[in-house]
C-alpha cells in the first residue's frame, strides 16, 4: 500500500475521534524511507512519522498508526510516553476493536515482513578455506561482482539475485570486493536464499 500524509491526516481525524474524545492536538505527518522502525512518535518536534519502507497492508499501517497515537495520548496526559501500564490499558481498550497493537511494533519482532526493495544481488565464493558471502549493491552489482571474479585469492565467485527479507537487511552491503561475511549467522542466512535464488553470473560467463 502507499501511504501519504493526506490518509494521515485522515486517520488522526477518524481515530482522534473514535479512541480518544477529539482530544489529542494534531501533529505533524511524515514519510520517511526508514528500515530500522516502522512508525515513531516525536513529543518535542511534534511529529508523528511512519516508515514506507516496508510492503505493509493499510490494517499494518493504521495498527502502528494507531500506535503512536496512544504515545501522543500518553505525552499530552501524563507527559511521557512508553510501554508501561498506560500504553498497555490503552492498547488492550483499542484492540477490543480488532486491532493488534503491541508493545512493539519495530522490525526486528516482523521477521516475515516484506521488504519494498524485493531483490538483493549476493556473491557466494571460497577465500581461504571458508564459504564466504557477500551482500552488493543493486546499481553496481555487475561491477563490484567482477571485483570478486577478478580476486586471485577467491575461487568459484557466483552471483545470485534473491529474495530480500529482513535478516538480509542485517548484513551492510559490501560496496568493493574485498569484504564479505562468513558468521555462523550469516551462513544460515545467506545460504537458504541463494538455494532459491536464481544464479546470474560466475567467473566463466562474464570472461
Amino acid at each position: 500500500m502507499k501511504i501519504t500524509t493526506e490518509l494521515m491526516n485522515d486517520w488522526w481525524n477518524e481515530y482522534n475521534a473514535k479512541y480518544f474524545n477529539n482530544e489529542l492536538r494534531k501533529p505533524n505527518f511524515i514519510i520517511k524511507n526508514s528500515k530500522s522502525y516502522l512508525g515513531k512518535a516525536f513529543r518535542q518536534q511534534n511529529n508523528l512519522i511512519l516508515s514506507n519502507y516496508y510492503d505493509r497492508s493499510e490494517f499494518e499501517y493504521k495498527n502502528t498508526f494507531i500506535h503512536e497515537m496512544i504515545h501522543f495520548w500518553e505525552f499530552q496526559k501524563f507527559g511521557r510516553a512508553g510501554h508501561g501500564y498506560n500504553f498497555k490499558m490503552k492498547a488492550f481498550e483499542i484492540n477490543k476493536d480488532g486491532w493488534k497493537i503491541k508493545r512493539c511494533s519495530d522490525v526486528e519482532n516482523r521477521n516475515n515482513i516484506n521488504i519494498k526493495h524485493d531483490s538483493v544481488y549476493v556473491v557466494n565464493f571460497n577465500y581461504k578455506d571458508m564459504n564466504c558471502f557477500a551482500k552488493i549493491p543493486n546499481s553496481t552489482a555487475r561491477k563490484v561482482y567482477m571485483e570478486y571474479a577478478r580476486n586471485k585469492y577467491i575461487t568459484n565467485a557466483k552471483c545470485y539475485k534473491v529474495a530480500n527479507s529482513i535478516n538480509l537487511e542485517k548484513f551492510k552491503s559490501c560496496r568493493t570486493g574485498h569484504r564479505y561475511w562468513a558468521t555462523q549467522f550469516a551462513q544460515e542466512t545467506f545460504k537458504p536464499a541463494i538455494e532459491k535464488g536464481q544464479l546470474i553470473w560466475d567467473k566463466y560467463s562474464l570472461a
